[in-house]
């Protein structure tokens, strides 16, 4: 037997080794890239989640202002106009209702906005967690696809062994 076709072999090997671990461990290195990415993604999400509150709490109190502003306006409008009594005081109630459901509609969209943030940051948090989860699972793919081309190898080997063994000749 000659050690050329043994040594192809092993070469062989070697390389079909090398090229599914480094296979294995770039597919981990891009999936621990996205899970940083949706990690980062998943804190801005929920930032925002906490500014929308704010931003609502914010343009509610600003709206408040703005119906004080107009329910004195109001008032001084009817007592100018000499409205009084029943009337008087069904309208500035009304009035009062109105303002108040404003700025609450304000408050609701504010936290339905929160609400949608808080469900994109969770998403953003599961495919982080499954990209890792891709990653570890390459590595583990990388080396039984390893371990399998060197049993390849072995079996090439050990049939280049047998085929060797049975064509001596023997000059009995």
């Amino acid at each position: 037997m000659t050690i050329a076709p043994a040594v192809a072999i092993g070469l062989s090997v070697a390389a079909g080794v090398l090229s599914t671990g480094y296979a294995a461990y770039s597919q981990k290195a891009a999936y621990d890239a996205q899970a940083k990415i949706d990690k980062q993604n998943q804190a801005i999400a929920e930032e925002n989640a906490r500014r929308a509150v704010d931003r609502a709490a914010q343009e509610a109190q600003d709206q408040d202002f703005e119906n004080l502003g107009f329910l004195g306006t109001q008032a001084a409008g009817q007592a100018a106009s000499g409205i009084s009594g029943r009337s008087q005081v069904l309208a500035k109630k009304s009035a009062n209702k109105l303002a108040r459901l404003d700025a609450l509609r304000i408050v609701d969209a504010g936290n339905i906005e929160a609400y949608n943030h808080k469900i994109q940051a969770w998403n953003f948090g599961n495919s982080a967690a499954m990209a890792k989860s891709a990653g570890k699972n390459s590595l583990v793919a990388g080396f039984i696809g390893g371990a399998g081309k060197i049993a390849g190898g072995l079996l090439d080997y050990s049939t280049l062994l047998a085929k060797s063994k049975s064509s001596k000749v023997s000059y009995d």
